[in-house]
């Protein structure tokens, strides 16, 4: 799964309007797995191979949280200075994670994406049930 392109499920109009609303529901409701589950749904729906569909994740992240910080802004409920070294800290993660990619590919991406996704489910199993 997604170590190369397929046949799309949807078009991509529909995808973003289906998966937009409901995955940004959950990102501004839950949070926690919504760059997974972005992934996962555009290899499963779309077809992207994962080197692509983590590309296009980072974009729809990017929009979320930008539409986010513009709502607080308005309710006054933002951090500056956190956020600002939180964007930085950001900025560094997504550089050196880019360079990851370029450099060892999809399979690279497959293990660390289904290792973040194990961890992330295990967490919020303890979380929950623990």
């Amino acid at each position: 799964m997604g170590s190369r392109e397929s046949i799309p499920k949807m078009s991509a109009q529909f995808f973003y309007m289906l998966v937009g609303l409901a995955l940004g529901f959950y990102d501004g409701f839950f949070g926690p797995g919504t760059g997974s589950f972005w992934t996962l749904l555009f290899v499963l729906l779309l077809g992207l191979d994962l080197k692509k569909a983590t590309a296009h994740t980072k974009i729809t992240n990017f929009t979320s949280n930008f539409i986010a910080l513009g709502i607080f802004i308005i309710g006054g409920k933002v951090l500056f200075l956190a956020g600002f070294i939180m964007g930085c800290g950001q900025m560094v993660g997504a550089y050196a994670g880019s360079r990851l990619v370029i450099r060892n590919g999809v399979g690279f991406v497959r293990v660390f994406f289904l290792t973040v996704v194990a961890v992330t489910v295990a967490r919020l199993f303890y979380v929950t049930y623990v």
